[in-house]
C-alpha cells in the first residue's frame, strides 16, 4: 500500500530572519525620510506665505507709494480704510507661519531695506539651523535647503 504524502513546505526560520532583516533594513532607511516629509511641507508653506506677502506688499506701495508701517504690520494689507483702499490679500486675517506663530514684519526694514518679514522657524525664536532656521523675506533668492 503506498501512502501519499503531501510535501507542503513552509518558510524555514532562517528564511523567515532573512526577509526581516531586509525590511528591518528597509524600515531604516525609509521611515527617516518619510518622517522629514511634514516638516518640508512646512517649511515650503512659510516660504510661500512670505512670497506672497511680497507681492501684496508691491501691490500696496504701487497703488499708495508706501508700504505698511512697521505699527500697521501685515494687517495693512487686509484692512479696506474710507479711500477705496482694497485688500491686498484674501483673508481675514494675517495667517500665523506653519508653525503657529506670528510673522515678524517691519517696515522700513534693517540694512536699508524697504520692509522685512521673517518666520522664526519651527521653535519660534530667532537664529536656529535645521528646521528651527529662520525663514526671512531677504533670503528667499538665497534659500538655503534644510
Amino acid at each position: 500500500m503506498f501512502y501519499h504524502v503531501s510535501k507542503k513546505r513552509g518558510f524555514t526560520l532562517l528564511e523567515i530572519l532573512i526577509v526581516m532583516a531586509i525590511l528591518g533594513i528597509l524600515a531604516v532607511i525609509v521611515v527617516p525620510q518619510l518622517s522629514q516629509r511634514p516638516k518640508q511641507a512646512k517649511h515650503l508653506k512659510a516660504v510661500l506665505q512670505i512670497k506672497s506677502f511680497q507681492d501684496a506688499l508691491e501691490f500696496f506701495n504701487v497703488d499708495r507709494g508706501v508700504y505698511p508701517t512697521s505699527s500697521e504690520g501685515l494687517d495693512g494689507l487686509i484692512r479696506v480704510g474710507n479711500q477705496n483702499h482694497k485688500k491686498y490679500l484674501e483673508a481675514d486675517k494675517i495667517p500665523l507661519d506653519p508653525w503657529g506663530h506670528p510673522y515678524l514684519y517691519l517696515s522700513p526694514g534693517l540694512q536699508g531695506r524697504s520692509y522685512d518679514i521673517a518666520s522664526f522657524g519651527q521653535d519660534g525664536r530667532r537664529g536656529g539651523s535645521g528646521w528651527d532656521q529662520d525663514i526671512e523675506s531677504w533670503n528667499l533668492n538665497e534659500e538655503n535647503s534644510v
